[in-house]
């Protein structure tokens, strides 16, 4: 089997059978985390000694970072920069540059700091008409946004790494505290497309140890989004921007975008591809209708915050106090 994380210690699959892929509206999508083998680090040097660990894996092969130009990727990319390892990093360009306003980033990041930039053309429309379903029914993606990630992990040698933001974290507003930290076998679809095409690689690099899981779950900028203090929207994704840029300072947001063709797709908001006219729009829900006709049936995990640090921190309890006492005190930096 490949690798798809560190030794494969992030665990997920259907019905308690590892690394299975759904087959059934009723399979119970589960998913678990390694113990920790360390003290985990602060998280920007948790997510240093990751890319670390990537380049140290890859076996020889050269990590290459799909850069799309919002902050997961770029966190991502800095990770490696910091690290001091060989890295690539590259992009897909949708036609006219449809995308131009999400990649901007990458590109002046690669030129201003001499990393190698593979820039990766795709007509979109054609791929959505001809290509998507090839990629997305195999590995059971409900977005055709998420086969041209993996048509540009198919085009380029190496050990691929993709960003997905962690922790995913949502606030109950009825109960003061109270914070869940969620899962989607949504987002395992990178990962599943690595076991499909027999290839080791980093599908999530947030999840690639249960160390850098482990460490933003307890980074201070986590608790006091749990605790109400300073954020305020429901959701910690909301306030992903702020927070990694608290960590690393010299990476900035992407643009806030008004899209009058997107207007009320919440799933659409914030990927680069926010840009394409109507007519190519029209192409991506074709696919999309047909994919989800499939795989729209999909499964959330919501576990209790403090239980999920409870659990990675298992064997090192006096990790867990602390982080208790962060939460009940407020303990400011």
């Amino acid at each position: 089997m490949s690798y798809v994380n560190y030794k494969n210690s992030f665990v997920w699959g259907f019905n308690n059978v590892p690394f299975s892929f759904r087959k059934s509206k009723d399979d119970k999508y589960f998913r678990e985390y390694g113990k920790l083998t360390r003290e985990p680090l602060p998280w920007r040097d948790e997510c240093i000694a990751t890319a670390e660990l990537i380049y140290e894996e890859a076996n020889g092969e050269i990590p290459f970072i799909m850069f799309s130009g919002g902050m997961d990727s770029q966190v991502t990319a800095e990770a490696f920069r910091l690290a001091g390892v060989p890295f690539k990093v590259v992009t897909i360009r949708l036609n006219d540059s449809w995308n131009w306003h999400d990649m901007r980033f990458a590109v002046d990041w690669c030129e201003a700091y001499n990393i190698e930039h593979i820039i990766l053309d795709i007509d979109v429309i054609k791929f959505w008409e001809n290509d998507a379903w090839d990629y997305g029914y195999p590995v059971q993606s409900f977005s055709p946004q998420f086969c041209v990630v993996m048509w540009g992990m198919d085009q380029i040698e190496g050990f691929p790494v993709v960003g997905y933001g962690e922790p995913d974290l949502y606030r109950d507003d009825n109960i003061t505290t109270k914070c869940w930290d969620i899962d989607s076998e949504t987002l395992r679809v990178q990962e599943r497309f690595l076991l499909y095409k027999e290839r080791d690689g980093a599908g999530s690099f947030f999840k690639y140890t249960p160390e850098i899981k482990t460490s933003a779950m307890l980074d201070w900028q986590t608790i006091k989004f749990a605790n109400h203090d300073e954020y305020t929207d429901v959701g910690l994704q909301y306030h992903k921007n702020e927070i990694c840029i608290f960590h690393f300072p010299n990476l900035e947001p992407r643009p806030t975008i008004i899209s009058k063709w997107r207007k009320g797709r919440e799933y659409t908001d914030y990927n680069g591809f926010e840009f394409m006219p109507k007519y190519a729009l029209r192409a991506e829900e074709k696919i999309r209708t047909e994919l989800q006709k499939y795989f729209g049936h999909y499964d959330e995990i919501c576990i209790d915050y403090d239980e999920q640090v409870e659990t990675l921190t298992e064997g090192y309890k006096y990790l867990y106090d602390d982080f208790r006492n962060k939460r009940k005190n407020q303990i400011s930096r």
